[in-house]
């Protein structure tokens, strides 16, 4: 729990959930790092308040993870509307994604690596790890950038995989086709360092 000033902390303890209060905002990477090195598993999943994941949803990056040359396991997502946009709006911005992620995977696969779909050792991360931000990703792409070192990074496929996620940060740009415009710009400018050696 983030310092948050809502019913968060009522809502754990209504539900039985070990609660690690944090005594002031820390922002994601604080906060992740403080989760980090107060969870006692032999795994990592990372998940976020605003994503919607299949009850299966993590099996099958424990079973990735539990190959000692794979240190990261990741999957992809969907986007549900907050704001009441149509599933259809979404399929171009979803399917340039697919095409991202299979250019990145080839050299720059750290950056397809998300906070709210993602999985790693938690030794590994103690040990290798952390969260930074770095100028071409987000924290959770810098723990999977330093995770390298150990091994690989292990896409996952498959409905079981897939978390379904808000469309807030893509309604924070205004209409969608700006959203998708801007992206288009911001990724095609980093081709380059995608395909170099």
């Amino acid at each position: 729990n983030d310092a948050s000033k809502d019913r968060t902390s009522d809502i754990l303890a209504e539900m039985g959930v070990n609660e690690l209060l944090l005594p002031f905002n820390m922002r994601p990477k604080g906060a992740r790092q403080k989760g980090l090195e107060a969870a006692k598993g032999d795994f990592i999943l990372q998940a976020d308040a605003d994503t919607l994941y299949p009850i299966d949803w993590g099996i099958s990056y424990i079973q990735q993870l539990e190959d000692s040359s794979n240190a990261v396991a990741y999957g992809s997502h969907s986007f549900v509307s907050e704001y009441g946009r149509s599933r259809l709006s979404f399929c171009l911005h979803e399917s340039l994604g697919k095409i991202l992620y299979a250019i990145r995977s080839r050299k720059r696969a750290y950056i397809n690596v998300h906070g709210f779909n993602s999985a790693f050792r938690r030794k590994d991360g103690l040990e290798h790890g952390s969260y930074e931000h770095t100028p071409t990703g987000s924290e959770d792409g810098h723990m999977a950038l330093m995770l390298m070192k150990v091994g690989h990074l292990k896409y996952v496929s498959g409905k079981d995989s897939r978390a379904w996620t808000s469309d807030r940060r893509l309604h924070a740009d205004g209409v969608l086709k700006w959203s998708f415009a801007k992206r288009i710009k911001k990724e095609g400018s980093r081709l380059a360092e995608y395909l170099s050696p």
